[in-house]
């Protein structure tokens, strides 16, 4: 039998030219991001190869967008993707390579910067602040920085005040992005280059708050600052709207509320705590909190509805609430999932307008290319993938879960218990295809999945509807004070409501499941089994669940006890200096943390090594941290940064008597055992450590 038979939905999806163009481009891509890590250090004659690398990406665009075979598009997109991101990365690389040259005989520059983002301030531990924003370089005070960096985006990080919008003069430091420390390093390029960031700014000071370029296209000098005003119409229009939103937002007097409608309403999730994330991530429902296609339907509906006062017709309130949609978003900025929300309501509102049949897959796949085109790097980002594939679950698999909704629903006679279960099972199937679709995606990037988010969406998702709406509400009613503030409240007393259900999840056992170590074989099994299911024939879908069903059981579970018997306790050590961090990770996928050194050191180690080993390694639990008295602080920021709350030990030299000044050293109720207060062991016996009589950390065993 054909496979076209088996698997019509495969041949009805390989026809439609947006997600051939997709699978395309990102096979591309993939292709070439594997090519090009072989060569890390390759950087070409880069004006010749941008020549050949552009006519290749247009040619084959062009032949893709006029090709009708499925296959041929898909190649052609391909060469498309294979192109686009050797052109990125080889321009990347060539830019670096220049900071590097200038940065010998210059470290301190003189830039004038139009300010992109809200000024977002992080408050540490210690009570010290940074105010950070992303700016545009608009000139420098030095020739060749000015050619290299004019016109690129850096993330500027500055301790003093910062203006909240316009051009301002400063000087200070670039930072070029730390390539990944090892294979489980955290990639800095990578990640600046998702958000098309060429470095960060370390801002020693303000020079002038609305500083303009001279006559040359250079940047003020620090003894004579221009006072120019260059900040654009749509800055100070945007920076009143934020602040009318801030206003309306200050109006709730719980702060968890505040919080989330600063994260889901003007993507500032630096308010966020880290017990709030926790609390979302754990209930399965953290994607509330992000700016999605979620908040972009309940925009347009909200507008929508709101125009229906008003004696206008259809294409008049579709047109004025897509306006508004896409004015939403330059507000906001450019976030994957908004954008791709934004293109396929843009779509399926004109395919209706125009009175011409959507399919949502073509609309999803062209919004994909889109994006892919602006930013090529996106594809291997965790945003990307759990965004486009939430909603191509939503669209492929609820069709097929709808099924047993008609099976079920053709056994009951009762009109009235009909009608409960089809509105009960429909959002249900919803819930099922969104969490089956991003498992994979989400294994990978975080070794998580919570199983209570099934069920608890179904209550969370209406709860946050009434109360972005009742959002949107104050804000249109924000110049009748006492209409906005009834409005708020009502919203508050929702989201508290949403907050203290979310908090059972922490008294249901198994209602997260926790999967430190997946195999690229096992999510591979995983997304190809419910592609399968999504488009093989009905009538064979009974069987093809039983048999690939069970094939793909086998094979997760093989590969699974495979890594279970072939994991050991590994000790791993970060060197800077004379410094030193030793992470013994355990068989149980917690680790403890051994630093000792200058605590400069100990915090680059920590803040550019450590950390992003445990995220990578998906480690939840450290019971156990050992630092030396002078880097004590960085205990504490660690446990800021990380969410976690290990039991601490500071390391003290000895008295005379040779015993330890450390009296918060015991350890008996979380699993360890200390002996003579100074050697540490583990439950099972496969790592101890001692502290010698200098207060230093030595490994004895670790198997």
């Amino acid at each position: 039998m054909k496979i076209a038979k088996v698997f019509p939905g495969l041949s009805y999806w390989s026809r439609l030219p947006g997600f051939a163009s997709f699978c395309g481009i990102s096979a591309g891509i993939c292709a070439a991001k594997t090519t090009l890590a072989s060569v890390p250090d390759y950087t070409p004659d880069i004006s010749l190869y941008n020549i050949i690398l552009i006519l290749s990406m247009i040619i084959s665009t062009a032949s893709g967008i006029l090709c009708r075979r499925p296959i041929l598009r898909a190649i052609f997109f391909a060469i498309s993707g294979a192109a686009l991101f050797a052109g990125a990365e080889f321009g990347i690389r060539d830019f670096y390579r220049k900071m590097e040259e200038i940065s010998e005989y210059s470290q301190i520059f003189t830039l004038t910067v139009r300010i992109t983002s809200p000024v977002a301030q992080t408050v540490y531990a210690g009570g010290r602040t940074n105010n950070r924003f992303r700016g545009r370089v608009a000139g420098a005070d030095d020739a060749a920085v000015g050619q290299a960096l004019t016109g690129k985006t850096l993330l500027f990080t500055s301790r003093g005040t910062v203006p909240p919008y316009g051009m301002i003069t400063v000087q200070g430091r670039y930072n070029a992005p730390r390539p990944a420390a090892g294979p489980l390093g955290f990639d800095q390029r990578e990640y600046f280059a998702v958000s098309n960031i060429h470095g960060g700014f370390l801002i020693s000071r303000i020079l002038s708050d609305e500083g303009g370029l001279s006559a040359d296209g250079q940047a003020p000098s620090a003894e004579n600052p221009s006072t120019k005003k260059q900040s654009l119409p749509f800055d100070h229009i945007s920076h009143l709207l934020r602040l009318q939103v801030h206003n309306v937002i200050n109006k709730s007097t719980n702060h968890d509320v505040r919080r989330i409608f600063h994260a889901a309403f003007l993507g500032e999730k630096e308010h966020l705590t880290n017990e709030l994330n926790t609390l979302f991530r754990k209930s399965g429902i953290v994607h509330l909190l992000a700016i999605s296609g979620f908040h972009a339907a309940l925009l347009f509906s909200a507008i929508f509805a709101a125009l229906g006062l008003l004696p206008l017709s259809k294409k008049h309130k579709t047109l004025i609430s897509l306006a508004a949609l896409w004015f939403y978003l330059f507000f906001i900025g450019f976030i994957p999932s908004l954008f791709r929300a934004t293109v396929m309501v843009t779509f399926v509102c004109v395919a209706t307008m125009i009175q011409r049949k959507n399919h949502t897959v073509h609309s999803l796949g062209i919004a994909g290319v889109f994006w892919l085109y602006i930013s090529p790097y996106s594809l291997f980002a965790p945003g990307f993938q759990l965004s486009f594939a939430a909603t191509a679950g939503i669209i492929m698999m609820q069709p097929v879960f709808n099924t047993l909704t008609r099976a079920v629903s053709e056994k009951i006679h009762n009109k009235p218990i009909e009608f409960i279960v089809k509105k009960t099972l429909s959002p249900f199937w919803v819930s099922v295809a969104g969490f089956a679709a991003t498992a994979p995606p989400l294994l990978h990037h975080f070794g998580a999945l919570s199983l209570y988010g099934i069920f608890f969406n179904l209550i969370a998702i209406p709860l946050m509807s009434a109360a972005m709406w009742l959002f949107f509400a104050a804000i249109v009613l924000s110049p009748i004070n006492f209409l906005a503030n009834i409005t708020v409240w009502c919203a508050e007393k929702v989201l508290v409501i949403l907050i203290h259900l979310g908090k059972y999840c922490e008294l249901i056992s198994f209602s997260e499941i926790v999967v430190p170590k997946t195999t690229a074989l096992q999510l591979f099994v995983m997304t190809a089994f419910m592609a399968g299911l999504c488009t093989v024939y009905q009538k064979l879908r009974g069987a093809y669940m039983l048999r690939a069903g069970a094939a793909t059981a086998l094979i997760i579970a093989i590969t699974a006890a495979y890594t279970s018997i072939n994991s050991k306790t590994e000790n791993l050590e970060f060197t800077r200096g004379n410094s030193t961090i030793n992470v013994v990770t355990h068989k149980d996928n917690s680790a403890w943390i051994i630093a000792q050194g200058r605590r400069n050191d100990i915090r680059q180690l920590r803040t550019r090594e450590v950390e992003p080993f445990l995220h990578r390694k998906k480690i939840k639990n450290v019971p156990l941290f050992l630092i030396n008295q002078e880097a004590e602080e960085e205990a504490h920021e660690f446990v800021f940064s990380m969410g976690l709350n290990p039991h601490t030990i500071v390391m003290r030299p000895n008295n005379a008597d040779g015993r330890s000044r450390n009296n918060g050293g015991r350890n008996e109720n979380d699993g360890y055992t200390q002996i003579d207060y100074r050697v540490i062991i583990s439950a099972n016996g496969a790592c101890s450590l001692r502290v010698n009589s200098t207060g230093r950390a030595e490994i004895l065993t670790s198997r």
